[in-house]
């Protein structure tokens, strides 16, 4: 792998290969160390001797041979001379047997793909979440809504922070279950990919103020439970109360309690 900046990593669902941007150049690598090259990101002069490089995502797999990619920039892309891309634009890549890259008709935002690869969680323009299966052209894609709205899951900066915490695949499900917080009913539900049923697991206590919630799934056994961060107060400074939920049974246990001004990271579980 050349250095450089890396800025995102992705793994293949067969763990075979992985992609990354490394100083603005989009790579699929295999576990030999092997490059291909995908997507070189344009880069403009920004005044005083200055370069900036177009932001570019990481790819989201589609099983073994399939990534999905974004490009956005609106600071470099008018001001380039390469040829190449328009900004704020999504493109299918299939690898197989090299590179065809495949503009979408129109922008959709990645934001997450379960772990076999077959489903793939999208926004629209205006943060309309959608669930779509696997494809080989955008004459397949045929997005379905999940009417849930994020109106700013397509900043780029919102979408790394705090799209995982409200919404995405729950990590190693074997059916693509999806996971999804309500922020004003304080419910976090489980969502069938296939017949986009929901269930409730959770519900913020009455006499508490917040849930906050990083999506923090037990690894054993089989993702089955998760911890859940109850605010007494809106405040930040507010005591939290770690719970911990099964997904299966819905019992729920609180573990703790703990100031945020206290350092708190879950390290590992014992079987």
């Amino acid at each position: 792998m050349s250095s450089g900046v890396v800025t995102c990593v992705e793994w293949s669902p067969d763990s075979k290969k992985f992609n990354a941007v490394v100083d603005g150049v989009l790579s699929v690598y295999d576990t030999q160390g092997n490059q291909t090259q995908i997507f070189e990101s344009p880069s403009a002069d920004i005044g005083d001797g200055n370069k900036r490089i177009a932001q570019i995502t990481c790819g989201k797999w589609m099983g073994a041979n399939k990534i999905v990619i974004q490009n956005y920039d609106d600071v470099v892309y008018p001001l380039k001379d390469e040829p190449g891309p328009d900004a704020n634009t999504t493109t299918l890549v299939n690898l197989d047997p090299t590179p065809e890259l495949i503009k979408a008709p129109k922008r959709w935002f990645v934001h997450d793909t379960c772990t076999s690869g077959e489903f793939l969680l999208v926004s629209d323009a205006e943060g309309n979440m959608n669930l779509a299966q696997s494809f080989h052209s955008w004459d397949e894609f045929n997005p379905q809504d999940l009417s849930i709205q994020i109106p700013d899951a397509n900043d780029p900066f919102f979408h790394k922070t705090m799209v995982s915490r409200r919404i995405g695949f729950v990590p190693g499900s074997p059916s693509c279950e999806l996971y999804y917080q309500d922020m004003e009913s304080g419910q976090i539900f489980i969502i069938d990919a296939v017949t986009l049923e929901k269930r409730m697991i959770y519900k913020l206590q009455t006499n508490r103020a917040a849930v906050e919630w990083d999506g923090n799934w037990v690894e054993y056994p089989a993702n089955q439970k998760i911890i859940i961060f109850e605010r007494e107060e809106e405040s930040f400074e507010s005591m939290r109360h770690l719970i911990l939920v099964n997904l299966v049974t819905g019992e729920q246990v609180e573990i703790g309690t703990y100031q945020p001004s206290h350092f708190l990271n879950i390290l590992d579980w014992l079987p």
